[in-house]
């Protein structure tokens, strides 16, 4: 197995996952500086945007991947999820609520199911 190039595809997915989150956050919020986007639209988008952004890094992944993209989307979320609970930490006065606990696990499972469909996309196209 050739180390370098698995932390190469990895490092890609993780940071196609994170500029997507970035951006379509930094868009979600100037719409609503502007009020263009609020209230239930606004709720709903803001929880969309990372379960769409680790999905399409999932699939990325999966597409990049051999075999078990369950393993490897897990992998992804994993380094997601630390990520994730190190800004909650530093940032929230109780990061270990039940709510984050299940939204992680949400992510987690939306990861997963994103590298297991884009491995069965890979596979498909051949």
């Amino acid at each position: 197995m050739n180390y370098k190039k698995y932390f190469e595809t990895m490092s890609i997915c993780f940071g196609v996952g994170l500029l997507s989150l970035l951006v379509s956050s930094f868009i979600l919020t100037v719409l609503n500086y502007f009020d263009l986007v609020t209230g239930n639209i606004f709720t709903i988008l803001k929880l969309l945007i990372p379960f769409l952004s680790l999905l399409i890094a999932g699939i990325l992944l999966g597409r990049k991947s051999k075999s078990k993209g369950w393993l490897e989307g897990l992998k992804l979320s994993l380094g997601f999820i630390v990520l994730f609970t190190l800004i909650q930490l530093f940032f929230l006065e109780d990061p270990f609520r039940l709510t984050n606990v299940l939204y992680d696990a949400i992510l987690m499972m939306i990861t997963i199911f994103g590298s297991m469909l884009g491995i069965n996309m890979k596979t498909n196209q051949k």
